[in-house]
């Protein structure tokens, strides 16, 4: 599922989503040398 495009067909702005992903900490990383990013959840410990 790609968060962007999703959030964009749910009505939410770009911004408004990278926005929610700093509020709830979350991180982008290379799902692997030639694929895209993912966004990881932190987990509490």
């Amino acid at each position: 599922m790609d968060v962007l495009n999703e959030g964009h067909q749910a009505g939410f702005s770009k911004d408004t989503l990278k926005r929610a992903k700093a509020r709830a900490k979350i991180r982008s990383e290379k799902a692997d040398f030639d694929g895209g990013w993912v966004w990881r959840i932190r987990q509490r410990t």
